[in-house]
């Protein structure tokens, strides 16, 4: 459903979650088992629908990333609207991801 890349630039950073808004038609169950991951699996829970147009990913663990370390992020889900309900993911605001310096190599819990 939509590819993203995240970034850690100035320090090590963990993420929690992100929040993502469809500016597309679909809304609710139109879009259903929805999950981050990459290739190699999924990396946060498994989400039974949106809420509206939004929709709230959790890692768990945290995902951390080193400074200047990227990922590549697919969006995955069910799609079970009609053609005429787009669907258009989008990271509304920088607040949507919720992250946080990670320090040493502690697992945050």
């Amino acid at each position: 459903l939509m590819r993203m890349r995240l970034t850690a630039r100035d320090e090590d950073q963990f993420v929690y979650s992100v929040t993502l808004t469809n500016a597309g038609k679909a809304r609710d169950a139109d879009v259903k088992n929805l999950s981050l991951g990459t290739r190699a699996g999924t990396l946060t829970d498994v989400v039974a629908s949106m809420a509206g147009d939004k929709v709230t990913l959790t890692f768990d663990p945290p995902l951390r990333l080193d400074r200047g370390e990227d990922i590549l992020l697919l969006l995955k889900g069910d799609v079970r609207a009609s053609r005429k309900k787009t669907i258009d993911f989008e990271v509304e605001e920088a607040s949507d991801i919720t992250a946080g310096r990670a320090t040493g190599s502690a697992t945050v819990q």
